[in-house]
């Protein structure tokens, strides 16, 4: 699954790097806060966290 994460801190990104070992996810991380704007940023990807 491709997921979008928004507004990603150091500690997020450790964090879900080290729940995803098994790789069974594809993470793209963004510095940027999920907004109208932003949105779509996410476009092509199964799910977002924000």
């Amino acid at each position: 699954m491709r997921i979008a994460v928004f507004s990603a801190k150091p500690y997020d990104r450790t964090f879900l790097a080290r729940a995803n070992t098994a790789g069974r996810h594809s993470l793209s991380f963004f510095d940027a806060r999920l907004t109208e704007d932003t949105a779509p940023l996410a476009k092509g990807f199964d799910g977002v966290c924000a």
